[in-house]
This record gives C-alpha cells, sequence and structure tokens, in this order.
C-alpha cells in the first residue's frame, strides 16, 4: 500500500513546491478552516499523528468515494515598449470543475466497479492592442465527463465544435505515470524512508501494527518535510488538521533549481499564497485534502532593446474529500457508438 502514502504526500509536494510564504489564506475551496497560529514542533507533529497510518487511512472495507471540486480565475498582462511603440496584451479566464468518483466490491464479485461522473467549464479572453488596433477572442469550453471501470467518457464543446470520446483508462493511468518529482523538492527516498518493520521506532516515534509489516505514519511523512525546511501547522481540537507551507529558504532552493525564462531575482509578488491542507477524522482515517491558492507577480525585463512589462495573477484552489453518495452514468454509455475511442499512442 505504499502508493496510497505516496499519493496522499505527492500532493502535498506538489502545492508546497509552489509556497511562496506563510502569507494571509487565499480562502478559496481548498482551505480546510482551522486554528493554525503556531508552527508546530517536532514533539507536537510526533503526538498529534504517529497513530495516523497512511497505509490504512482510506476506510475502503466497503468500498469508498472522493468528490474532487477545483475553481480558478487568473489574468495575465503584458506591456511591451520598443522604438516608440507600444504593445499591450491581456489574458483572463476561469476554469471549474467537480467530479464524484466510487468503488465497490458488489457481493460475491472479485473484480471492484469504479464509477464517475462531473463536468467542466472555462471560459477565456484575450485583447491585443498594437498600434492602436484592437482585436478581442474569446474561447469557452464545457464538458460532462463520467467514467466506467474501463473507459473514460467526454461528451464535450470547445467554442461550437462538439467532441464525444472515450479513453482506456489502462492507457490513461499508462500516460499519466512516472515519478513526478519536481525540481528542487526531495525525492521519494528523502520523503518516506525505507519502511519500519512493525515494533521498530525511531527516535520519539511509536510503532504501529501495519497489514503488510511496514508502516508511513503521517508524523513520519511531516516530521521528515520539517527537515527539509517545510512549515507545518496543526489543529487538533476535533480529529487532525494540517497546513503546509514552505520557508523563504526552501522557496530559493526551489527557484534556484527550476530553469526560467526569466531571472528569480526579478519577480515581484504581491501576494503569495499557495497553502496546502489535510484533515483527517478523530478515528485517523482521511476525509479531505486541498490546495489554496492566490498568487501576484509581476517582471520587467528589457530583451534585445524592448521594454517587456507583465503582471500574472492566479486564485482559486483544489478540494478533494469523501464522498458517500451515488454515481449514476446515462444509460447505455458503455455501447455508445457516439463515443469515439481515442489512443495516445
Amino acid at each position: 500500500m505504499k502508493k496510497t502514502a505516496l499519493v496522499l504526500a505527492g500532493f502535498m509536494l506538489a502545492g508546497a513546491a509552489l509556497s511562496l510564504t506563510g502569507c494571509d489564506n487565499g480562502g478559496s475551496i481548498g482551505k480546510i478552516d482551522g486554528n493554525f497560529k503556531n508552527e508546530a514542533t517536532k514533539e507536537q507533529i510526533y503526538a498529534a499523528t504517529t497513530d495516523i497510518n497512511m497505509n490504512q487511512s482510506f476506510d475502503t472495507a466497503n468500498g469508498f468515494g472522493l468528490e474532487l471540486n477545483t475553481e480558478f480565475d487568473f489574468s495575465v498582462n503584458t506591456k511591451t515598449t520598443y522604438q516608440n511603440q507600444t504593445g499591450e496584451s491581456k489574458v483572463s479566464g476561469d476554469l471549474n470543475a467537480e467530479y464524484k468518483f466510487t468503488a465497490a466490491l458488489p457481493e460475491g464479485e472479485q473484480v471492484p466497479v469504479f464509477l464517475g461522473a462531473g463536468n467542466f467549464g472555462m471560459n477565456m479572453k484575450m485583447n491585443n492592442k498594437i498600434a492602436g488596433a484592437n482585436t478581442t477572442t474569446e474561447t469557452k469550453a464545457s464538458a460532462n465527463m463520467y467514467n466506467d471501470s474501463q473507459y473514460v467518457y467526454l461528451d464535450a464543446k470547445f467554442s461550437d465544435t462538439p467532441m464525444t470520446v472515450k479513453f482506456s483508462i489502462e492507457d490513461l493511468l499508462g500516460q499519466i505515470g512516472g515519478n513526478g518529482q519536481l525540481p528542487g523538492l526531495p525525492g521519494e527516498d528523502e520523503l518516506l524512508p525505507a519502511p519500519q518493520a512493525v515494533g521498530e521506532a525511531t527516535e520519539g516515534e511509536d510503532a504501529s501494527d501495519s497489514e503488510n509489516g511496514t508502516e508511513y505514519n503521517l508524523s513520519t511523512v511531516l516530521t521528515k518535510m520539517q527537515e527539509q525546511g517545510f512549515k507545518v501547522y496543526l489543529d487538533t481540537s476535533k480529529g487532525v488538521k494540517v497546513k503546509v507551507s514552505t520557508s523563504q529558504d526552501m522557496v530559493n532552493r526551489i527557484l534556484s533549481q527550476i530553469e526560467l525564462e526569466v531571472p528569480t531575482d526579478a519577480l515581484e509578488f504581491s501576494a503569495c499564497v499557495f497553502d496546502i491542507y489535510m484533515a483527517f477524522g478523530e478515528d485517523g482515517k482521511f476525509t479531505q485534502v486541498g490546495i489554496d491558492i492566490d498568487i501576484a507577480v509581476s517582471v520587467d525585463l528589457e530583451i534585445e532593446g524592448a521594454a517587456t512589462s507583465t503582471s500574472l495573477t492566479m486564485k482559486g484552489g483544489v478540494s478533494l474529500k469523501t464522498y458517500a453518495g451515488t454515481v449514476t452514468l446515462p444509460e447505455g454509455i458503455a455501447n455508445d457508438d457516439k463515443y469515439e475511442l481515442k489512443s495516445f499512442n
């Protein structure tokens, strides 16, 4: 069950990679409310999270369900001056998505049944002003999405162009595989060191039984992240809520190892929220994870005689939580010929 632990830890790392400081909260759907005023010590982390075994944090005995929600607003403004001529462009838009997923093992069956349904929407507007001439283009996209145990189905519309396709889940998983490690971040071996045998504990840590004789307690992951430069905050008033941010040293280390098109010291941030949240119930079972984003950054550069000023803003978040409802697919979708099978090859 190592993959279960890596999914949770990887989600935290993906957001922490872009965390810029312990700024005010962005307030999006990714935020989990809690008392995160003071940074947790290693002793507090052990006391609160040692009993949360990430190998067993999902209650899957009778199947499980997950609900994903995403919403973002963004804009990019660019102004370029060259030989007394000025050009301006502005791109703005929003996107949102929601998806519900369930997995269940029918009585007497050996293979689980997977079902999912949701939707996606995006609006984008681009305005260019060059030599006094204005041009504006708009793009809209929307889709209904479904999955069963074999395929992902997409009934989409991009501007005025419809697209009805399906993809093999096996092919899709193959496309998103790989280690996915981000530059400047601790690797799997640093974040999740060789698992302990049951009964074998490191200093300050309690061992707990595990189905396969190894364990990945949340305390191990959080303290390793803390040692790598991340900041950890806890709220233990009801269950355990976790907030993860980065230190400035960690930010500098990440930026120094990413090959950006602009010098990192030219970036000026006026808003810099990128926080990762996790929540577990009083029984130690996973209930929610989220990313909360509010970023505003600008940069002024001169390239080949052209002075360019660019600003970017992004606000929104991602929320993944447990779901106890049911999922219903359109009747007969598995045999519907309108969904054209597509391959990634």
